[in-house]
């Protein structure tokens, strides 16, 4: 059993105050781009895969990048941090720890959708 985050970590996946601050407090916009986020994350991760499996540094950098700005008005501090990392593997052109970058990645997204799923 997984004992429940701390208020600090839940924040950090997800942080509706700030959040709310992005959209200029209107709470009906912020539940839109959520849904809009949970919809295109299959899309968004299937091509950081599909990049990561073919070696394509340009393209993982690309992917991570999309994601990256995708979770940024959630202020989504863990998921924005792990499409970083992921991004700048990318950049640089060394993909040696892509795979497991990747992983920490969809974890975090997985947990911010589930944090979203409660607007």
């Amino acid at each position: 059993m997984t004992e429940p985050m701390s208020e600090s970590i839940s924040e950090k996946v997800f942080n509706k105050p700030v959040a709310l601050q992005n959209v200029a407090e209107m709470e009906d916009l912020l539940k839109d781009l959520a849904q809009t986020l949970i919809d295109e994350l299959p899309k968004l991760v299937a091509a950081a895969q599909s990049a990561v499996k073919a070696g394509d540094a340009k393209a993982v950098n690309a992917a991570a990048h999309s994601i990256k700005g995708s979770v940024a008005p959630f202020a989504a501090e863990l998921a924005y941090d792990a499409a970083w990392h992921l991004e700048t593997a990318g950049t640089q052109g060394d993909l040696t720890d892509a795979a497991q970058l990747l992983a920490n990645l969809e974890i975090e997204l997985h947990r911010l959708t589930d944090a979203l799923q409660s607007l």
